[in-house]
């Protein structure tokens, strides 16, 4: 997909669609890059997430993760809420770690 820059501020973002865990098609918004590079970049690490693939470092599954949270209900949050502070303690010691070898 293609990178767009912001003619006001010139900056770039990226906007595409992609299926999420449930099978529902979800519109993607990101703004702010220096480069049409970075937006791309963005827009590739993205969709490797959102395959499911456990081939990705722990910092990166940690964070796709945390961006699911907003859709989880009241009872699950309070549970997510320590449980990403403990992951985020964690982070520290093994972010580059493969999740599969």
């Amino acid at each position: 997909m293609p990178a767009y820059k912001d003619k006001n501020t010139g900056k770039w973002y990226v906007s595409f669609y992609y299926e999420d865990w449930d099978g529902q098609t979800q519109k993607k918004f990101k703004r702010g890059f220096e480069t049409k590079k970075e937006a791309l970049d963005y827009e590739k690490n993205f969709s490797v997430k959102m395959e499911g693939s456990l081939n990705m470092v722990f910092e990166d599954f940690y964070e796709l993760y945390k961006d699911n949270f907003n859709n989880l209900t009241i009872n699950f949050r309070v549970i997510n809420k320590i449980i990403i502070k403990t992951i985020e303690n964690i982070l520290v010691v093994c972010a580059n770690l493969k999740m599969v070898h």
